[in-house]
């Protein structure tokens, strides 16, 4: 039999992320360079640090052990467990677009996200001491029984697009003058995982995506005379393809929390379809 008694404290850390944006219009600086603009924004890492002790007083009772009678020994544990919640890592983003003649629109950015900085967000025990009656183990005996080690890299994310405005007409009178443009794209998401430990089964594979979309941008058909407000229809197509592969178990003998039973390798790969309206009014 046992009795216990606990205490617990929490203490989060509020942190922020910064942002710097910057946008540069070539034409306005350099007239033979008209139609050039020019993007970048830095995000920096955030979470949320908690760090968590527990204090642990158990009463054991202990019998039938050898010639001794029976025993209470009071133990106090002592735990200091961190954890890093809702991490996001750094994100350096890089952009230009060329507009010809007002009707095609040539698009082309880069973003890179610092994935090696990352802390997952995992409980470990920082600090544990045991203290009893004739029982002492000191801080650095205890190991933490979660073991984790998943090595993660710095990805580079490209992506080039097109944007094809079509040229104006007029349906309905009340609904002013239609403008029609169509997009397409391709992006490419180079998985941040290297390696992990045999104690995980993270899943993660290179994707590339393929994107259509439509807009269709038209006067307010209820406006008020001398108000000139616009209503936008935009709808999009996504394509998402996830590289095949598999995840082998480094010891297929010993069992081994996420994976089969059987020690069978664990299937990677996949596609994902996404679709979307969006709707807006200028006022």
């Amino acid at each position: 039999e046992e009795a216990c008694g606990r205490t617990e404290s929490l203490d989060l850390v509020p942190g922020f992320a910064p942002i710097v944006a910057l946008h540069w219009d070539a034409g306005q600086a350099f007239p033979a360079l008209d139609g050039l603009e020019v993007g970048a924004s830095w995000r920096g890492d955030a979470g949320l640090p908690v760090d968590v002790d527990i204090d642990l007083q158990v009463n054991a009772r202990t019998e039938a052990i050898g010639d001794l009678n029976a025993t209470v020994l009071p133990l106090y544990l002592g735990i200091s467990l961190g954890v890093f919640d809702h991490y996001t890592p750094s994100q350096l983003n890089l952009g230009v677009a060329y507009e010809i003649a007002a009707t095609v629109v040539l698009t082309f950015d880069a973003k890179r996200t610092a994935w090696d900085q990352m802390t997952p967000s995992i409980a470990k025990v920082t600090h544990l001491t045991v203290n009893g009656a004739g029982l002492e183990i000191p801080d650095g005996t205890a190991t933490d029984g979660n073991p984790f080690d998943v090595q993660l890299q710095a990805t580079w994310s490209p992506r080039a697009g097109t944007e094809l405005k079509l040229p104006r007409f007029k349906l309905w009178p009340r609904w002013g003058e239609w403008e029609i443009d169509v997009q397409g794209g391709v992006g490419y998401e180079p998985t941040p995982l290297v390696s992990q430990s045999t104690a995980t089964a993270l899943l993660d594979g290179n994707r590339t995506i393929f994107a259509l979309g439509r807009g269709f941008e038209h006067d307010d058909p209820f406006r008020r005379a001398g108000n000139e407000r616009r209503v936008r229809l935009d709808g999009f197509f996504q394509y998402h393809v996830l590289q095949s592969g598999a995840l082998d178990r480094g010891a297929p003998e010993t069992p081994t929390a996420g994976y089969s039973v059987d020690g069978s390798p664990i299937p990677i790969g996949g596609h994902l379809l996404a679709a979307g309206v969006q709707w807006g009014l200028e006022y």
